[in-house]
């Protein structure tokens, strides 16, 4: 979700786990005998902090609130015939959010011996809520056609595509974004990857019209070289 999404706790945790797993396979280092040299002692891992992972995830938590409110806003943009296939999904988000509220309020009043089990709770929690806030914000994308993008949005989105192509020397075209208008300005290898490009920038969501101004750069095959005479 924050652009990756509630990963910040989900980082924490999964470096939590590290220790506590390295925890559990040490082995007390038996003493030296006479004539050896002692060993020296590994350092002891971080134990799991329930504040800081709590503090984390309610973070995460009024970060998804204001998602939530700001898809109600989308919504009411939307046809009112259409809205009724979204009613699931903003169920499906809201129930998640309320299973994330449940864990964070479990983890900041367990005790230390249970910390590791509300510790899972909680991710659990935030990976339901990540898979339902995609599954909405993809299907009001797709229903919202009209719906305003950022330039800049649109700038990055169509570079990456033209990146991800082989065809298209990605590194030759100028992507720019007004208002929703897309102009690409530059060179393409070939006529396929100029069609390519164009392409691209109108297929991308919310694009309004694309204006190129792309030239084909002329052909690279070497010419022959003259005959040097008859024999």
């Amino acid at each position: 979700m924050r652009t990756h999404t509630l990963c910040s706790l989900a980082i924490a945790m999964a470096t939590a786990v590290g220790c506590k797993q390295e925890t559990k396979e040490h082995t007390p280092t038996e003493p030296a005998r006479p004539g050896q040299e002692q060993a020296t002692p590994e350092a002891s891992p971080t134990p799991l902090d329930r504040e800081s992972l709590t503090a984390r995830a309610k973070e995460d938590l009024r970060d998804l609130d204001a998602r939530i409110a700001a898809f109600e806003a989308r919504i009411k943009a939307i046809a009112e015939d259409k809205r009724g296939e979204l009613a699931p999904l903003v169920q499906d988000l809201r129930a998640a959010r309320e299973s994330l509220a449940g864990g964070i309020t479990a983890l900041s009043a367990t005790g230390a011996a249970q910390l590791a089990d509300a510790r899972s709770a909680v991710e659990r929690a935030l990976e339901r809520t990540e898979k339902a806030h995609d599954a909405l914000a993809e299907r009001i994308g797709k229903l919202d056609a009209n719906a305003s993008r950022p330039d800049g949005w649109l700038t990055i989105k169509i570079k990456a595509k033209l990146a991800a192509d082989a065809q298209v020397n990605a590194t030759d075209i100028h992507v720019g974004t007004t208002e929703g208008v897309v102009t690409l300005m530059g060179t393409a290898p070939t006529e396929t990857a100029h069609l390519r490009a164009i392409e691209a920038a109108r297929s991308t969501l919310v694009v309004k019209r694309v204006i190129e101004r792309i030239t084909v750069a002329p052909s690279q095959a070497p010419s022959q070289a003259p005959s040097q005479g008859a024999p």
